[in-house]
């Protein structure tokens, strides 16, 4: 108790050399929480001493900016990275002995044993300071390891790129799609982008979490979700006015691409109505696995697969017979991977909707 009444007089004295957030959380929500546990701000969220360290630490970025930007946005990226590890709805998972980060279920959950670590620990501890910032500097390494499923053998197939040597030198914008310049130097190579998954997760509201932390703490646009009246409609019409901007910005014969997942026939049809407003025919569409392992999102009625989805402009493709008939075809390739029967029904309601606008790039480059 006694460290508690000193990072409370802690926060008292130095009120005024560190940022204390003030957000103050949406009341019209599509998930009523965490509001409707009586939380109202931001700053109820995190214990006095988690203040006291973040505030101090976004004021002193703030203070101490880095000429190269890159370093600034590193820096901020793992400390906003600590922040799902150090707050009061972190919780201790008995299954695996480690602390559970807030959004592990993708929500505003009440931990049933909540757990405060020491965020300054050098050798332990899951979303530590030091964990944080070691994960950012690994992801600017040259050398990468990865793994992925080979269908052909069955097996787990370890590969390694090495950029050491240096690559020619890319553009590469991260931006909202709405939001691409029509006046860029030339046309894109390729465009990636992460749709909204229809009615399945708020991530405005998740992102309050995050960007209270800011002074700028808006929305970069109105959420995308479906409306009453017209669910597929409404959904399809608005994705394909949100991502027309990029679309134009494509180089014709290059691909577009998006990861999406759902056992809902209206979330894979507005797909299709989106596609066929801009004009886009589905070239390449396959399974990959994503929330293996992840709690209750192997649930029941939850999917562990993504379907990537690879477009290019009507314009310069010829409409094709999609070869994949069903689910079955996949599942037996990625045996003895398991697919639960949502992820069938996933699998199946996007080969159904590729089906119905798949074609062939009429170039030789092919994706």
């Amino acid at each position: 108790m006694e460290l508690l009444d000193d990072a409370r007089r802690h926060l008292v004295k130095h009120k005024h050399e560190i940022d204390i957030p003030k957000y103050e959380f949406e009341r019209d929500r599509v998930d009523s929480r965490p509001v409707s546990y009586g939380v109202q701000h931001l700053r109820q969220l995190f214990t006095d001493r988690q203040i006291a360290l973040f505030g101090h630490a976004f004021r002193w970025l703030e203070e101490n900016l880095s000429a190269d930007i890159r370093v600034n946005q590193a820096l901020r990226l793992a400390l906003s990275n600590a922040l799902a590890t150090n707050n009061r709805l972190c919780s201790y998972a008995r299954d695996y002995g480690r602390l559970a980060p807030l959004f592990s279920l993708r929500g505003y959950a009440l931990p049933a044993m909540p757990v405060e670590l020491n965020p300054f620990h050098v050798s332990a501890g899951r979303g530590t300071l030091k964990r944080n910032f070691d994960r950012v500097q690994r992801s600017s390494a040259k050398v990468l390891q990865r793994h992925c499923w080979d269908t052909t053998s069955g097996e787990v197939r370890r590969f390694v790129a090495d950029y050491s040597a240096g690559v020619q030198e890319v553009e590469v914008s991260c931006a909202p799609a709405h939001a691409i310049d029509s006046t860029l130097s030339r046309p894109q190579d390729i465009c990636i982008f992460d749709p909204p998954y229809f009615d399945n997760i708020a991530y405005s509201e998740l992102s309050e979490f995050y960007r209270g932390w800011w002074a700028n703490n808006e929305l970069g646009g109105t959420p995308l979700a479906p409306n009453g009246h017209d669910p597929i409609g409404s959904f399809g019409h608005a994705l394909a006015k949100e991502i027309k901007p990029m679309v134009d910005a494509l180089n014709p014969n290059r691909p577009l691409a998006f990861s999406y997942h759902s056992a809902t026939r209206d979330a894979w049809e507005a797909i299709g109505v989106a596609l066929d407003d801009l004009q886009l025919l589905v070239t390449a569409l396959w399974p990959v696995k994503t929330d293996s392992h992840m709690g209750l999102h192997a649930a029941d009625g939850n999917c562990e697969w993504d379907i990537i989805v690879v477009c290019r402009k009507r314009s310069v493709c010829e409409n094709s017979e999609f070869t994949i008939a069903s689910a079955d075809e996949w599942i037996e390739r990625l045996h003895p991977l398991f697919v639960r029967d949502s992820d069938r029904t996933n699998m199946n309601l996007a080969i159904r909707m590729a089906m119905e606008r798949f074609g062939v790039p009429n170039t030789m480059e092919k994706i």
